[in-house]
């Protein structure tokens, strides 16, 4: 128990710590030393006779530089303040552009062999071949044992035979050679050399000179 003289604050006791010494002895009236000892038991120290000194605010100093850098976030993480959902998977990368294939369009030349008679091909020249074909099939139709021109001229009986229709006149081939596919064209490749076009009136009819 303190002296009479001498109070709690004067002895180093904070006020709140006063405040609850007076509610002890308020319970404790006639028996100040329990109340003394709670108070002691509470505040787990000694009772002081020296004041308490006032708390002393320590410096601030400045975190260390690897401190510092483990608190900072790298600028291109800092600025944004989330990650956006689409670059937490790769994308992948966009493949080669594909163009549609173009047909190319045939040579000259394919487009004057098709279709045409490879006897033609053989022995008439290439700038002919179209001609030479449209002829044969104003004649023949293409067939090499077509017979035409039955009736008499001037007299003689010549008909014309094979693909190209040459009739069988005096000083020409006999008909069994004209009906051969191969000897027909040849000998009308022989024809259209010396004279052109001008035996063959499927020729005149088609405007081929």
């Amino acid at each position: 128990m303190p002296p009479q003289n001498q109070s709690l604050q004067e002895l180093g006791y904070d006020p709140q710590t006063m405040n609850l010494f007076q509610l002890l002895l308020q319970k404790y009236p006639r028996d100040p030393e329990i109340a003394l000892k709670i108070l002691m038991a509470v505040a787990q120290q000694p009772i002081q006779t020296n004041p308490i000194t006032p708390f002393e605010a320590q410096p601030y100093t400045s975190p260390s530089p690897a401190s510092a850098q483990l608190t900072e976030l790298p600028p291109d993480l800092g600025s944004s303040p989330s990650v956006s959902s689409t670059n937490a998977y790769p994308q992948p990368s966009p493949g080669p552009a594909l163009t549609p294939a173009i047909p190319s369009s045939p040579s000259p030349a394919s487009q004057n062999m098709a279709g045409i008679d490879p006897l033609i091909q053989k022995y008439f020249p290439q700038e002919q071949w179209q001609n030479a074909q449209r002829v044969m099939m104003g004649e023949s139709g293409g067939r090499a044992d077509a017979v035409g021109d039955k009736l008499p001229i001037r007299g003689v009986l010549a008909p014309s035979y094979g693909k190209f229709q040459i009739r069988a006149l005096p000083g020409r081939p006999a008909p069994q050679q004209l009906l051969d596919p191969d000897f027909n064209v040849k000998y009308a490749a022989e024809m259209w050399k010396q004279q052109g076009w001008k035996p063959w009136s499927a020729a005149k009819k088609l405007g081929i000179k």
